[in-house]
């Protein structure tokens, strides 16, 4: 019986800590992708600023 309860205590604690743990999914991307604004190069994911868009 210890060991169940153990057991229950530490999958539940592991639940709560991944829950609190930022979640990497819900970052936004590093760079924009087609036909987004730009002021630069490098802020589009195909290196290429056209007009202020994302080419």
């Amino acid at each position: 019986m210890q060991f169940f309860s153990s057991l229950i205590l530490t999958v539940t604690i592991f639940a709560a800590a991944v829950a609190a743990s930022p979640a990497p999914w819900n970052a936004p991307p590093e760079c924009k992708p087609l036909l987004q604004s730009c002021a630069v190069n490098s802020e589009c994911c195909g290196d290429l600023c056209a007009l202020g868009l994302c080419a």
